[in-house]
């Protein structure tokens, strides 16, 4: 059984983690997610965005994400990221969420 005091030990190890790729790599905002055993995100730490982002994402943009879990869950890789292909299939999510949220 998971306590509240071991989500919360995770949560500032993850954070921690995060500002530590965030010095490594410029990047302005992340989001670390665990996922469920139905691949949609369950637990997150946000970094460098809004809740009110965050939320926005939840409620309209989640779906149409090119880079969620789901999409990736029969290929064995480490990392994904939005190439310029992946920019051009999936213009929605990126030019009406991605673009106009300030990042900095």
């Amino acid at each position: 059984m998971t306590t509240t005091s071991s989500f919360m030990r995770n949560d500032a190890f993850i954070s921690s983690c995060l500002n530590t790729i965030a010095h490594l790599i410029p990047v302005s905002a992340g989001v670390f997610y665990l996922v469920d055993p139905d691949l949609r995100p369950d637990h997150y730490i946000l970094h460098g965005i809004s809740d009110d982002t965050h939320q926005q994402y939840l409620d309209h943009f989640q779906q149409l994400d090119p880079l969620k879990p789901a999409n990736f869950h029969q290929q064995d890789i480490q990392m994904v990221n939005m190439t310029p292909a992946a920019i051009a299939n999936n213009r929605h999510y990126y030019h009406d969420f991605m673009l106009p949220k300030p990042h900095a």
